[in-house]
C-alpha cells in the first residue's frame, strides 16, 4: 500500500510540476517569427557608372530592384539611401526616394545623385574616383524597418531569410 501511494504521490508531483510550465519546450528561438526580407538587385552592366567623358548630365546608372519576404513578411517600401565618398570624405546617406512597387527599375542620374547629397556637390565639381553607394532599409506593412547591409550572393539568390537589405555602388571615371 505505501508503495502504491508513493507512486501516487510522485505522479501527482510531476503533473503539478508540468502543468507550471510554459508551453514552449524549444529553448531555441523560432525563426518563422523573426523573418524578414531580401532586396533581390540586377545591375545594369552598361549603365553602372557615371562617365566623365560622355558629359555627366547625360549619364545614369540602372539596376532592378524586387524583395522577397519569403512569404512571410510583407514588404510596403524600399528606401534608396545615398552616400557620396571621396577619399577620406563621407557625404550622407541621405534619403534618395523611395520605391513601393516591385519589380522596379530604378535609374539614378548624375543630376539627381548630387543634389541630392547637396553640400555643395556639383555636376562639375565631381572627379575620377568619386563614388555613391545606395542602401536599401526595408519598410515592412507592420511598420518594421529592416537595415541590416549584406553583400552577398543572398542579394540576387536568397538562400535563406535574412534582416535587410544590400547595396549597389559605382564610381565617377574618366
Amino acid at each position: 500500500m505505501k508503495t502504491i501511494l508513493r507512486y501516487v504521490f510522485q505522479l501527482t508531483f510531476l503533473v503539478i510540476v508540468l502543468a507550471c510550465q510554459d508551453d514552449d519546450w524549444a529553448p531555441y528561438p523560432d525563426w518563422n517569427e523573426n523573418v524578414g526580407a531580401a532586396t533581390k538587385i540586377a545591375v545594369n552592366a552598361n549603365r553602372n557608372r557615371y562617365k566623365i567623358s560622355n558629359g555627366l548630365s547625360n549619364e545614369f546608372i540602372e539596376f532592378t530592384l524586387n524583395v522577397d519576404g519569403y512569404d512571410l513578411t510583407e514588404v510596403a517600401s524600399v528606401e534608396l539611401r545615398l552616400s557620396f565618398f571621396r577619399g577620406t570624405t563621407t557625404l550622407g546617406p541621405v534619403l534618395l526616394r523611395t520605391v513601393e512597387s516591385f519589380p522596379s527599375t530604378v535609374q539614378v542620374t548624375a543630376q539627381e545623385a548630387v543634389t541630392a547629397i547637396g553640400s555643395g556637390l556639383t555636376l562639375n565639381s565631381l572627379q575620377n574616383g568619386d563614388s555613391f553607394r545606395l542602401t536599401f532599409p526595408i519598410i515592412t506593412t507592420d511598420g518594421r524597418r529592416l537595415t541590416v547591409a549584406l553583400n552577398s550572393e543572398l542579394c540576387t539568390n536568397a538562400a535563406q531569410p535574412l534582416f535587410g537589405s544590400c547595396s549597389v555602388a559605382w564610381n565617377v571615371v574618366n
